[in-house]
């Protein structure tokens, strides 16, 4: 008969693994850390090379040189210059010379026939008569030269009056009065006064002078006003 075995624990343990059981404690605890942590880092290692590759992979096919920029457009042409306006030239007509005005004709002058004197009448034959004088025709007489025209109406030949002022002394005095005045107007002014009739005489000959002088007149000649002087 061969050489006998223990059984210990299950049927398929061995001699082996009785001796790791056998193991103590802390050793047993500090291999299986170690085993961990060694399997921990080649994980890692694992882990990190696969992530490195990856990232590489994805840099590589994700960096792409980019494209330069297309050249920018040439500049457009510069704007033509405007055509300069054309200068619009208008034709002025050259007016027409007036017609020429027609010349007066003279003023017809009547023909003044004197009238032939007519022969005296032959006599018949035997007559013993005396012959006729001839009748000679005498000349017109001058018209008769024309009267002069009248005084004018004071209020129609000068308008704008001026009333003469009552003088002082007359006032003082209590005298009333009246003078009547005629004019000569020449331009539309009083040029000359004359006083024709004064009561009483020389006391407002000055005041109506003075007024009439001031007088604006519309029509030459002479003008008679008369003025009243009184008291209120």
């Amino acid at each position: 008969m061969g050489a006998t075995h223990k059984i210990h624990g299950a049927l398929w343990a061995t001699e082996e693994d009785e001796t790791v059981r056998r193991l103590p404690l802390p050793v047993a605890i500090g291999g299986a850390v170690l085993a961990t942590a060694a399997i921990g880092v080649g994980l890692s290692m694992v882990d990190m090379h696969s992530v490195m590759q990856e990232a590489q992979r994805i840099t590589r096919a994700t960096i792409v040189p980019e494209a330069p920029p297309p050249p920018p457009p040439p500049p457009p042409p510069p704007p033509e210059p405007p055509p300069p306006p054309k200068r619009i030239v208008k034709e002025v007509p050259t007016p027409a010379p007036p017609a020429p005005t027609p010349a007066p004709a003279p003023p017809a002058i009547a023909a003044v026939e004197n009238a032939a004197p007519e022969a005296p009448a032959i006599g018949t034959l035997g007559h013993q008569g005396p012959a006729e004088a001839p009748v000679v025709s005498q000349p017109p007489a001058p018209p008769a030269p024309a009267a002069p025209a009248g005084p004018q109406d004071m209020a129609l030949a000068c308008p704008k009056q001026v009333k003469p002022e009552m003088p002082r002394q007359a006032v003082r005095d209590g005298v009333s009065g009246s003078v009547k005045a005629q004019v000569r107007i020449e331009n539309g002014r009083v040029v000359d006064v004359t006083i024709l009739a004064a009561s009483p005489p020389r006391v407002f000959n000055a005041a109506v002078i003075s007024a009439l002088k001031q007088y604006e007149c519309v029509s030459d000649g002479t003008a008679v006003q008369e003025f009243a002087f009184k008291l209120e």
